[in-house]
């Protein structure tokens, strides 16, 4: 297993601004310009966008430093209340001054696999890639399912999908909406930074799982990364975590 950094919070929206907090210190530390970061729907990724937007607001000059990308999209027009790029729109960019060159959204309203091919080019070309190359993101955050899945990488895919080169693909999900793109696993896998926002009840199963095995999506992305970030809530204050680094950010 690679390093787990783990952050443990008594409240979503402790976490929420703890994780947007750890954002914006990045994007105002890094080297890279423009600094290149993937986000995700969930139940705790508007109280995290909405955390993003007044780290933003404080610091106006991080915005014209990002490019913003999707790590998925569910098959949707981007003004459905199902729309991931709908919920960052709302919460994010209707309070940040991005210019529209510097929001990258899935096509969602276009058939999933020209929406994947589509974002795929739109992501090598920001990152300066040619085709068969993987970019380097400068942060993905996702979110965790119930069953740790992550993005829309679900549990049960073969093994030679999963060690797809794909930058997006077109998945058919578990759960409703089920045609989506997702990112895949090589560009999450080559990430310089990876922050799991893990929260809400009936995911610590899941989680603890992902911890210690590959056997969820999760647990593949921890596995296969040198470090992962992850911020919860789902662990009671007497969950001892063997092994596992905690701490301030």
């Amino acid at each position: 297993m690679g390093t787990v950094r783990l952050f443990k919070f008594e409240k979503p929206a402790e976490l929420a601004q703890a994780a947007a907090s750890a954002t914006s210190k990045l994007v105002a530390e890094s080297r890279q310009h423009p600094f290149r970061m993937a986000v995700s729907g969930g139940r705790i990724a508007r109280l995290f966008f909405e955390s993003l937007g007044q780290e933003f607001t404080a610091q106006p000059e991080l915005i014209s430093s990002i490019d913003l990308f999707w790590a998925d999209e569910r098959a949707v027009p981007p003004g459905d209340a199902e729309s991931n790029y709908r919920l960052a729109a709302e919460a994010l960019l209707a309070r940040c001054s991005f210019s529209p060159g510097q929001v990258h959204r899935i096509r969602g309203d276009l058939s999933p696999d020209l929406a994947a091919q589509q974002a795929s080019t739109e992501m090598l070309e920001a990152n300066g890639c040619g085709a068969g190359q993987i970019p380097v993101l400068d942060l993905v955050q996702l979110g965790m399912g119930e069953d740790g899945h992550v993005a829309s990488l679900f549990p049960g895919e073969p093994l030679d999908v999963q060690e797809s080169a794909a930058i997006y693909r077109s998945v058919i999900a578990r759960k409703p909406p089920p045609h989506r793109v997702t990112l895949g696993y090589a560009p999450i896998l080559a990430a310089r930074n990876v922050m799991v926002l893990a929260s809400g009840a009936g995911k610590e199963m899941a989680l603890e799982v992902s911890l210690n095995s590959e056997e969820t999506p999760l647990g593949r992305v921890i596995k296969h990364r040198a470090a992962t970030w992850i911020f919860t809530d789902i662990f009671s204050r007497e969950k001892t975590l063997n092994g596992l680094k905690t701490g301030s950010i």
